[in-house]
C-alpha cells in the first residue's frame, strides 16, 4: 500500500510498506522523508501534480519552479548564518593565539629558570650564578608583556589564576633560593614546575574548547612540547650535578637521568607529528645545529656512567649546549604557532569572501523565491485536495522502514550491484538521497529498497580485525557505571577513527571491544599500528595528568565470512557468521599469554607486505572452538623502543627456538631459550618479554612431561 500525507507548509512524508505490491505506483509528492530506527534518510524529490487542466500556464510553471528556489532560499540563509558565526569565530581565535603565543613565551622561560634554579642549589651557590640572575631578567621581561595582553578571555581559565598566583610568589621564592632556605633542590625548583603545570593545563583547556581541529592539533602539539622543554630541562639540571661530582651520586641518579632522556624525546617526537610535511625540513635543521649536536655528544658521554670519560665533561658547557636544545624546543614551538595563525588568516579571509559571496546570492533568491511564491499559492490549494485523497500512504507505510540497515553492510549482501543492474541510471552511491528524481526513479527507489528481506545471505572472503581494552573490568571498578559508559564512549571515539580512515567500519561493538572489516589485509595492518600510536598519544596525556595508561589487544585474520539478515519480520540485523570472526577473537585472546599488543595469522600475514614492520614467529597454535591449526606472528612495531630493539635483535635466535619445539627438540629450545632470558633479564636495565618466558615454560613442560602422539607442534588454547 502507497499513502501520501499532507505535513505543513507543503511538505510530505513518504515511507515504504514491505507489504505493499509490486508495481504501486507514485504518481505525486513534494518532499520524501524516510525514518528508520536507526537514522533518517530525506530525499527531495520533482514531481508533476496528476493534475494542472484547471490552472494555467503562468500558475503552473510558477508551482514547479517555486520548489528548488525556497530550498535555495533556505539554504543560502543557513550557510549565511554559519559563514557569519565562522568569521567571528575565526577572529576570536585569531586573537587568542596572539595572547596564548605570549603565555608560552613566559613559561619557556620559567622552564629555563628552574633548570638554572635546581643547578644553583645542587651545587650550593658554587655554580651558575650569573646564569640564573641573567636568566630571571628574561622572566621578568616576560611577565610584564604578560600584564600587557589585551584579549582578557585568554586569562579566564581556573588554572591560568592558579598560575598567577605563583607568579605573585616569585619575588620571595628566588629570595629563598639565594639564602639557601630551600632543603632540597627538589623544593626549589618544583616551584615553577607547578606554575608552568597550571599554564600548561589553561592552553590545554582553551585548545580544547575550540571548534576548528587545525587549532586542537596547535594546542596539543604546544602542549605536548612544553613537557618535552620540561623534561629537558631538569635533564640539564641532572647532568650538571653529574658533571660537577664527576659522576652520578647514586644509580637512582642515573636511572632519573635516562628516564628524563626518553621523556624528553618521546614528546618531541609526538608533537612533531601535528606539524604539517612543509615544515619537517625547518625543524629538522633546528635540531641539527651545531650546540644541540654537541649537546648531544655530551649527553652520550653522561650515559656511560663512567666517572672518567665525565670528568671531561665541562659543567658550563653542558648547561649552555642543553640550554640550546631547549631553545631550539621553543624554535619548533614558534614554527608550529606561526603555521597555526597563518592558517588562522587564510581562513579568516576565505571566510570573509565566502560572506560577500552568500550576502549576493541570498539577495538575489530573495527576490526570484518572492515573485515565485505569488505562483506557489495558487496551486497549493489544488495540491491539498489531492494530498488529501491520498492521506492513507504514509499511515500504512510508517512501519516500512523500521529495518535500516548499514551502507557498508548492504556492500557485503551485494545490494548496491544489484540497484545498478537494476537501472540506477550510473549513480555510484548505494542511495544517492541528494539526487533529484522523478515519479519513475521514486518508483524504482522503494521497490529497490524492499529487496532487502530476512534469511538474505552472502559468501564474502574479508580481512577482520578485533580489538580489547586490556584488563578493562579492573581498570572500571574504581568507576560508576555513567563514569565506565562515558570513559568508553570518549575511548572509542578516539580508535574507532583509524578504523575508517583505512577504508574498514566498525561490524559491531563488544563490550569494551569491537570487530572490523576491511577491504584490504594492507589496510587492516595499517588500522592496527594506527591504533597502537592513538593509544600511546591518549596515555601520554593521562600520564601527564596522573592519570592511569590503558593498553589494548589487537589481533588480524583472514578468512571466509557468511553476512546476512537474521531475527524476524518485526526486528531484523545485519549481521556476520563465521568460524574465522571466532579464531579473529580467540587469537586476541592470546596476546596477554605472550605480553603482545598486536598478533596476526600466517593466512594474514601472506597477504600483506610486512617490510619495515617488526614482527617474529609464535608457532602455531590451536584455539578453542577450532580444529585446525595455524601459525602466528607478533607484530611489535608498537613497543616501546628498548623492547622493540631487543625483540629485533633476538629474533632470529627466538623464531629458531620456536621451531625446535615444533621439531619436539625440546632439550635445544630450553637450552637456547634459557640463554635469551639469561641475557634479558642482564640487560641495563632489564627487560621484560613475555613471549621467551611463555616458549622456555612450555618447552620446559614437554621435555619433562612429553607430548601427545598426534601433536604437530601445536600450542593448544583450551580457554576463549
Amino acid at each position: 500500500m502507497v499513502v501520501i500525507r499532507p505535513k505543513p507548509a507543503g511538505t510530505i512524508q513518504i515511507a515504504v510498506d514491505p507489504a505493499a505490491p509490486t508495481g504501486t505506483v507514485v504518481e505525486e509528492a513534494t518532499t520524501m522523508s524516510i525514518t528508520s530506527s536507526g537514522s533518517s534518510v530525506f530525499m527531495q524529490c520533482k514531481v508533476c501534480f496528476a493534475s494542472f487542466s484547471h490552472l494555467n500556464l503562468h500558475t503552473r510553471i510558477g508551482s514547479i519552479a517555486s520548489f528548488p528556489f525556497l530550498g535555495f532560499l533556505c539554504m543560502a540563509a543557513v550557510l549565511l548564518v554559519q559563514s557569519v558565526d565562522n568569521q567571528i569565530v575565526l577572529g576570536s581565535l585569531e586573537s587568542q593565539v596572539e595572547s596564548l603565543n605570549t603565555v608560552l613565551d613566559l613559561v619557556h622561560e620559567l622552564q629555563k629558570e628552574a633548570g638554572a634554579v635546581s643547578i644553583f642549589v645542587s651545587s650550593k651557590g658554587a655554580l651558575f650564578k650569573t646564569e640564573l640572575l641573567a636568566q630571571r631578567a628574561l622572566c621578568d621581561t616576560r611577565i610584564t608583556a604578560l600584564d600587557q595582553i589585551t584579549d582578557r578571555t585568554v586569562l579566564e581559565d581556573p588554572d591560568f589564576t592558579q598560575a598567577t598566583k605563583y607568579l605573585a610568589g616569585l619575588i620571595q621564592h628566588r629570595q629563598a633560593v639565594l639564602l639557601f632556605q630551600l632543603a632540597t633542590e627538589e623544593e626549589a625548583s618544583g616551584y615553577y614546575i607547578q606554575c608552568t603545570k597550571y599554564f600548561t593545563t589553561a592552553l590545554r583547556n582553551i585548545g580544547l574548547q575550540s571548534n576548528n581541529a587545525n587549532t586542537k592539533r596547535f594546542f596539543t602539539s604546544l602542549e605536548v612540547l612544553s613537557y618535552a622543554k620540561e623534561s629537558a630541562g631538569q635533564e640539564r639540571a641532572s647532568g650538571a650535578a653529574a658533571c660537577a661530582l664527576d659522576g652520578f651520586a647514586t644509580p637512582a641518579d642515573y636511572q632519573n637521568f635516562v628516564s628524563l632522556i626518553a621523556t624528553w624525546d618521546g614528546f618531541y617526537r609526538l608533537a612533531i607529528t601535528y606539524v604539517s610535511s612543509a615544515q619537517l625540513p625547518a625543524i629538522e635543521a633546528i635540531m641539527q645545529a651545531p650546540a644541540i649536536r654537541r649537546a648531544f655528544v655530551m649527553q652520550t658521554q653522561l650515559l656511560t656512567n663512567d666517572p672518567a670519560v665525565i670528568t671531561g665533561v665541562d659543567p658550563l658547557e653542558w648547561y649552555w649546549n642543553m640550554t640550546e636544545v631547549i631553545d631550539g624546543l621553543k624554535q619548533v614551538e614558534n614554527l608550529i604557532s606561526k603555521e597555526n595563525t597563518a592558517s588562522l588568516q587564510a581562513d579568516n579571509s576565505k571566510a570573509f569572501a565566502d560572506l560577500l559571496l552568500l550576502l549576493g546570492v541570498l539577495a538575489l533568491a530573495i527576490v526570484v523565491s518572492f515573485v515565485l511564491c505569488v505562483c506557489l499559492g495558487r496551486s497549493l490549494k489544488s495540491a491539498s485536495r489531492l494530498l488529501d485523497k491520498e492521506s492513507k500512504f504514509t499511515r500504512t507505510a510508517e512501519k516500512s522502514m523500521q529495518r535500516f540497515v548499514p551502507k557498508r553492510m548492504l556492500h557485503l549482501l551485494e545490494y548496491d550491484r544489484r540497484l545498478q543492474e537494476a537501472g540506477w541510471c550510473g549513480q555510484t552511491g548505494l542511495f544517492a538521497c541528494s539526487q533529484v528524481l522523478g515519479s519513475a526513479g521514486l518508483i524504482w527507489l522503494i521497490e529497490s529498497v524492499l529487496q532487502v528481506r530476512l534469511g538474505d545471505r552472502q559468501i564474502r572472503s574479508s580481512n577482520l580485525l578485533v580489538m580489547d581494552i586490556r584488563n578493562f573490568t579492573a581498570h572500571s571498578e574504581g568507576m560508576t557505571e555513567l563514569d565506565t559508559f562515558d570513559w568508553l564512549s570518549h575511548f572509542l571515539q578516539i580508535i574507532s577513527p583509524v578504523i575508517s580512515d583505512n577504508s574498514g567500519f566498525v561490524e559491531k561493538y563488544v563490550g569494551d571491544g569491537l570487530l572490523a572489516l576491511f577491504e584490504s589485509p594492507q589496510s587492516a595492518l595499517n588500522a592496527s599500528l594506527q591504533m597502537q600510536v592513538e593509544v600511546a598519544q591518549f596515555n601520554a596525556l593521562n600520564d601527564a595528568f596522573g592519570k592511569e595508561c590503558v593498553r589494548i589487544g589487537v589481533a588480524l585474520h583472514s578468512g571466509a565470512i557468511c553476512a546476512g539478515v537474521l531475527g524476524n519480520h518485526e526486528r531484523l540485523e545485519l549481521t556476520i557468521i563465521s568460524i574465522s570472526v571466532n579464531v579473529a577473537f580467540r587469537m586476541e585472546a592470546i596476546n596477554p599469554v605472550y605480553g603482545s599488543q598486536i598478533v596476526c595469522s600466517d593466512v594474514f600475514c601472506e597477504e600483506v607486505d610486512m617490510a619495515g614492520v617488526g614482527h617474529r614467529y609464535l608457532g602455531q597454535v590451536q584455539v578453542k572452538g577450532a580444529t585446525h591449526v595455524f601459525g602466528i606472528f607478533e607484530l611489535f612495531q608498537a613497543d616501546g623502543l628498548l623492547l622493540r630493539r631487543w625483540k629485533e635483535k633476538s629474533k632470529l635466535e627466538f623464531e629458531t627456538a620456536v621451531q625446535h619445539i615444533e621439531n619436539r627438540r625440546f632439550a635445544e629450545a630450553v637450552k637456547s631459550l634459557t640463554e635469551l632470558d639469561r641475557r634479558m633479564t642482564a640487560n641495563d636495565p632489564p627487560l621484560v618479554d613475555a613471549g621467551i618466558r611463555q616458549k622456555l615454560a612450555l618447552a620446559k613442560s614437554y621435555h619433562e612431561q612429553g607430548v601427545p602422539g598426534d601433536w604437530v607442534g601445536q600450542h593448544i588454547f583450551t580457554a576463549k
